[in-house]
Formats: C-alpha cells, structure tokens, sequence
C-alpha cells in the first residue's frame, strides 16, 4: 500500500538504479564524501588562535565549579549547559590547545550532517538528498562555526537529530517513536537553546496525526525543560545590553537568503494546507519564527544565529524537489553536478579567503611578550583583550610581569562591567589609564590591546591608539609596534620618571 506520507518514504527509482545493491553503495559513497568534506573543511584552520568569544568560553571551563562554569563570573554565560559540559570534559581529558577545544564543534557539525543526510535520503531521490545535505552543510558560517569554540554547529546538529526523531515518529507513529523523540527533546534543549523554535512545530506535527495526549505531553515536556533552562541558566545570564548589543552590534543575514528562506517556508506552509505532511510543518516554522523573533529583538540577527535552520531549510529544499522535480532525468544529472560543485566552491572560498587564519591573534601576541617582556617592565592589558591574554597566559605560563588590566572600553557583555553602546569617553580612558602607571615609573611599558575596528564602534572611541598616544604625551615614546592579527602590542620607553597625573591632565585640557 502507497504511504500515506509520501514526502517520507524511502525513494527508490529503477531509472536510476538497476539493483538495490547499486542504491545501498552509492549512498554510502555520498555519505562517505559529504562527511569526510565536513571534517575537512572543519580541520583547516583548527589550531589557529582564539579569538574574543572563544576566549571567554574557554576561560569559563576552567572554573573550579559547575556552578561558577554556569554562571561565568567574568561573563554573560550565553553558551548553553550541555555544550559547556562536553567541552568541560575535552579540557579535563585533553589539557589546553586551540585543536582540543575545537574538537566538540567539529565532531557535532560532523555528527549534524551524517544525521540529516541520513535522514533526508529516506524521503528523497539520492541527487537531492546529497545536493540538499551539500548546501545545508558546507554554507560557509556552518563551516567557520564547525571550527569555533561556541555553540552553533551544536545547535545544527540538534535540529538535525529533532527533525530525524520526528520523521521516524511521522512514518512509523508507535509509542517506541514517541519516545525517542521525547529522548531527542530532553538532550537538544540544554545543547541548544534554539531548540524552542523547532517544538511548536513537531507538537503541531504530532497532533496532526491525531495523537493529541502525545502532543499534549510533549509540549509540557518541553515547556518544563525550557523553564529549568531559564531559571538555572538563561535568567542569570540576561541582561537588557545584549538585546541593544545585537541591535547595534550584529552582523545582519543576506536580504537574499532570507528572503529565499521565507519564501521557501511559505511555500512548504502552502503545501501543508493541501497535503497535511507534519514534516513540511515542523521545517517550516522555525525560519518564520527567528524572522519575527528578530524582528521584535528577542533574539539576534545574524547570520549565526540562523545556523540551527539549515537543517530544516535543506530538508524543506529536498521535499519539494522530490515532489515536484525527481521524475526528470535532466533534473538528477543537474542535481549531482550540483551536490558535487557546492564542497568544491566551498573548499575554494576556505583557501582563498585564508579562513585558516585568526581573527585575533592572542595566542601570538601572549607568546610574543613571553618572549619579550621582562620582570620589570610594566605590562598593560586592555580590557578588551583581557579574557584571551588570561587565557593564553594559563596555557604558556606566563607569570612575569604580572598584568596590570585597564576598566574602560569593555566589549559586551562582561557581567561586572556592562556599559552601554558608544558610553566611552577620553577623560574615563585617560584617568583610568593613569591609575595603571605608577607615578615616577622608569623602564618599559607594553601596551596590548584590540585592533579590531568593531570593538572601537561599538565603545564609540579608539581607546587603544587613545592609550599610546597618552603614554608617549607622558614622556614615554614608542619603540617597535608589533601588529597580530586584531590585536596590537605596542612597547612604550620611559627614560624619565612619569610624572602621570600632572602630565596627562595637562595634556587633556
């Protein structure tokens, strides 16, 4: 008998392949490639430096209680519970390295792509199901994040084991489904706390199918995790600042993917009405609600922030191709030339725009005042640097000269220091610059600080050239400056005794 839900069945097309055989190898040669491409592209450019976001989580596994993981004193915890947990485990076990912490990002991206490939080729012609897996997988923020200390390629993969969960309950709606659906529920929402979006979606899909108490229990479920998730860990990691933060600050997605990505949600919602498919509803909520949640600013809109939708983007792709272009043979042909151009467009972009390169260099700069700096000089660290030279610091050991951090022009959201967008101000800067410097100081002061041209926008002042100016005004000029990649250490000699306070006051009138 035909299924009822023919968008979930597994396709298998005589035209295509002559045995089963031939159908069972060359998926697994897809699978093979897609993966191998995944870890690939995810390796280039492993061990290279932290940067601001990934120094703070790192610095957050060192703490020596879950509590204090949690509730980060020197941040807003925004990275959910159990991805800090994996990556609390990889420190334990592995010690402190660029590549070691990169390890759960990348296993969970590769983790992703193997369960939505699996997944999607259950309810689609291999071509499609390879080319959809190829443009959910190798997008290029799923690739940088794939390689980056935070929670994103978490997210990807926990909406991929949603969306499997619930395909397997849609086919074969038993009580054995459910509960492993329910199982998926419980493990993605402390690894992802986009997770949400999706559950309106698969309760809608369970109810469709008529099994309105599963449906019922599985909301509460998800509702009374999401509200030990807020209390315990989201609550006291909220500030206002961060939603002003990502209305100033936040990388804003292409126009055009989001409005493909509309358009193609829409589509699915259209489709839904006449065929009653719980899968088109369940992947095409979630796009709809990020838009309108970033809209009103309940949660940021950036390009990362839409990592978890990719999975149901490619799957909604692969549905309507399936339904509506599998029978055409010219269409597969374009399909696999498709699936196979996508990884190589993607492996070109990696090399030629070097993404194995880092965007802060603090690993670079902490070895080089290691190597450079003595016990007597006078050591400056910006605040806006201080979470990665501490971590760099831990990892070299580096005790000599102990650093001196400045309290002006923090990033956003440290929890002790939560200033507004564009609130800094040159007296602030200066006067907390001369409570650094001891008055009469005589030897040579390094400066370090952010580079980056975000950090000076969001703060509103370039406090780092603002501290190398004020400290050569003080008698001290500058000796050779040394440029890492968005961070700057600039050596500063002090012939003279400083006279701080009296100079810099007459310096800023």
């Amino acid at each position: 008998m035909r299924e009822k839900h023919r968008a979930l069945r597994w396709v298998t097309s005589s035209r295509e392949f002559n045995r089963g055989e031939s159908l069972t190898v060359a998926s697994r040669i897809a699978f093979t490639i897609l993966l191998l491409a995944t870890v690939a592209l995810g390796l280039f450019g492993m061990d290279r430096s932290l940067w601001l976001d990934e120094a703070w989580v790192a610095n957050s596994l060192r703490t020596p209680t879950l509590g204090a993981m949690f509730r980060y004193p020197g941040w807003l915890q925004t990275t959910p519970p159990l991805f800090l947990l994996l990556e609390r485990v990889v420190v334990a076990l592995g010690g402190i390295s660029n590549a070691a912490l990169r390890m759960i990002p990348l296993g969970l991206a590769a983790g992703g792509v193997a369960i939505f490939f699996a997944c999607v080729r259950r309810m689609a012609a291999l071509p499609i199901a390879a080319l959809a897996a190829a443009l959910a997988a190798f997008d290029p923020v799923v690739i940088e994040y794939s390689r980056t200390v935070k929670q994103y390629s978490g997210e990807f993969a926990s909406s991929a084991a949603l969306l499997a969960a619930a395909a397997v309950y849609f086919r074969t709606p038993k009580l054995s489904a459910f509960k492993w659906l329910m199982a998926a529920l419980v493990v993605t929402m402390p690894l992802s706390y986009a997770s949400v979006f999706l559950i309106p979606g698969i309760v809608l899909g369970v109810w469709s199918t008529g099994q309105h108490r599963r449906a019922a229990g599985l909301g509460a479920a998800a509702a009374m995790l999401l509200a030990i998730l807020y209390v315990f860990c989201i609550r006291p990691n909220y500030s206002p600042l961060l939603r002003e933060f990502w209305s100033v600050s936040s990388e804003r997605v292409s126009p055009m993917v989001a409005t493909v990505a509309l358009l193609l949600s829409i589509a699915a919602l259209v489709r839904f009405a006449s065929s009653r498919q719980p899968a088109l509803l369940v992947c095409a909520l979630p796009p709809l609600l990020l838009a309108v949640s970033s809209k009103l600013g309940w949660y940021p809109e950036s390009p990362r922030a839409w990592i978890f939708t990719m999975p149901c983007l490619g799957w909604l792709f692969a549905m309507l191709a399936e339904e509506f272009l599998a029978r055409r043979p010219k269409v597969m042909n374009l399909a696999w030339a498709l699936a196979l151009a996508v990884p190589l467009l993607a492996a070109w972009r990696q090399i030629h725009q070097h993404r194995n390169l880092p965007t802060e260099d603090l690993d670079g700069a902490v070895q080089f005042l290691r190597e450079h700096a003595k016990p007597s000089d006078l050591l400056l660290v910006h605040a806006s640097v201080k979470e990665g030279f501490e971590w760099y610091a831990a990892a070299d050991g580096f005790v000599n000269p102990a650093p001196r951090y400045g309290s002006s022009g923090w990033p956003c959201c440290v929890r002790d220091h939560l200033v507004a967008p564009r609130s800094s101000t040159r007296k602030a800067v200066i006067g907390d610059l001369e409570s650094l410097i001891p008055a009469g100081f005589t030897g040579r002061i390094w400066l370090m600080y952010s580079s980056r041209p975000t950090q000076w926008d969001y703060v509103g002042l370039d406090e780092g050239n603002l501290w190398r100016s004020q400290v050569w005004a003080m008698g001290c000029p500058p000796e050779e400056f040394r440029a890492f990649a968005n961070v700057a250490i600039s050596p500063m000699y002090c012939r003279d005794p400083v006279g701080a306070r009296r100079q810099s006051r007459s310096t800023d009138k």
